[in-house]
C-alpha cells in the first residue's frame, strides 16, 4: 500500500514509498508500450534484473498433477489452482489445451506449456510470441509490433518498435541504464542488496533513497521536485505506526499512518483498520477480512498528531 493510495488530503498520488512495507517503488513505460515496475522489497529477478517486474512475466507451473501454480511477479506469492471453473478470478481450461484466467478487468491466456500468450486489459490487447527456448521475442499490439533482444544473462538488452528502440545495460544483475534514441540516458544506482538508491537523467539527479540496511526499510527519500521525506516506523503486536515528515521548500508537513491487524476465524492475519492523520485532518479506513473491501470514515478533529507550520 503506497502512502497515497487512500489518502484524501494533500499527499501526492505518485508517492514512491509504501509506508506499510517501508519499500521504494518506481516505474517506467518504454516506447509508450512496455511497462516495468521496481520494488525494493521484491526478490524477483526477471527480464529487467533484480527488483524489476513487467506485466508479461507470468507463467503457469503445470508440473504437479492436479495442481496448477500461477507465478506472477506482480503478486506477492504464487497462486494455487486445484480446479477449473469459469468464475471470475479463477482458472478456466479452454479447448486446445489453453488456460484462461480473469482477474478484475484483466484477462490472461496461457498455452498448454504454461506460457502467457495473450494479455487483455481495457482498450489494450497484447499477443505474445516465444522462440524455441521459450524466451519472449515479440509482443503484438494494435499500435504495432515490439521486438525483444537479450544479453547472455537473459536480460532484455534492446526493445524495438519500427525505427525506434530502447537499449538497456546491466551490472551485477541490476539494470543500470536505459536509453532511447535521441533522449538522455536514465541511470540507476543500487546498494549491495540490490536496493535502488539513485535515479538520474544525464547529469541531473531525479531521486535518491536511503535505507536502513539491517531492517530493509526506506528511511529517507528525495523526489524530482526537491522535496525531502524522512520515515520512522514503530512496530508492536498486531500494530504498525509509520510516520512521514515531508519538507518542500519552506513548507513542512507530517503524516501518521496507523495500521491495525486482527486474526480471522481461520487464523489468517489481515489488515483491519488504517487510521491516517495530517494535522487536524483525520480519516479511518476499515477493511473486510475476506474481500479486502474498504469503508472510509472521516474523523472529527481531535488528538492532533501535528500542527503544520512554515519556517
Amino acid at each position: 500500500m503506497v502512502a497515497s493510495a487512500t489518502w484524501l488530503f494533500s499527499f501526492s498520488t505518485q508517492a514512491a514509498v509504501d509506508v506499510r512495507t517501508a519499500s521504494f517503488h518506481t516505474h517506467a513505460i518504454d516506447l509508450g508500450s512496455l511497462e516495468r515496475n521496481y520494488s525494493s522489497r521484491s526478490f524477483h529477478r526477471g527480464l529487467f534484473g533484480f527488483g524489476w517486474c513487467s506485466p508479461f512475466e507470468k507463467f503457469l507451473d503445470l508440473s504437479k498433477p492436479g495442481l496448477i501454480v500461477l507465478q506472477d511477479c506482480e503478486r506477492n506469492e504464487p497462486t494455487l489452482f486445484q480446479s477449473f471453473t469459469s468464475k471470475n478470478g479463477e482458472l478456466l481450461k479452454r479447448a486446445g489445451g489453453n488456460f484462461e484466467l480473469a482477474a478484475g478487468e484483466t484477462r490472461m491466456v496461457f498455452n498448454s506449456q504454461g506460457l502467457l500468450i495473450q494479455l487483455k486489459r481495457p482498450r489494450q490487447v497484447f499477443d505474445l510470441s516465444y522462440d524455441s527456448t521459450q524466451r519472449l521475442r515479440q509482443i503484438q499490439r494494435p499500435q504495432g509490433l515490439l521486438l525483444l533482444e537479450y544479453d547472455r544473462q537473459g536480460h532484455i538488452s534492446r526493445l524495438r518498435r519500427g525505427f525506434h528502440d530502447v537499449n538497456y545495460r546491466y551490472q551485477d544483475g541490476n539494470l543500470i541504464q536505459a536509453q532511447s534514441f535521441g533522449s538522455l540516458k536514465i541511470f540507476y544506482q543500487y546498494d549491495l542488496f540490490h536496493n535502488l538508491e539513485k535515479i538520474s537523467m544525464g547529469p541531473l539527479l531525479l531521486e535518491s533513497i536511503e535505507y536502513d540496511s539491517f531492517k530493509d526499510q526506506v528511511i529517507a527519500h528525495s523526489d524530482p521536485k526537491g522535496c525531502q521525506e524522512n520515515y520512522r516506523y514503530e512496530k508492536a503486536e498486531n500494530h504498525l505506526l509509520s510516520v512521514l515528515r515531508r519538507r518542500c521548500g519552506h513548507q513542512r508537513s507530517e503524516f501518521h499512518f496507523d495500521f491495525s491487524y486482527e486474526r480471522r476465524v481461520d487464523g489468517q492475519i489481515y489488515l483491519r483498520q488504517l487510521h491516517l492523520a495530517q494535522g487536524v485532518k483525520q480519516q479511518d479506513i476499515f477493511f473486510d477480512p475476506y474481500s479486502g473491501a474498504s469503508k472510509i470514515f472521516q474523523a472529527l478533529p481531535q488528538n492532533l498528531a501535528h500542527r503544520g507550520e512554515k519556517e
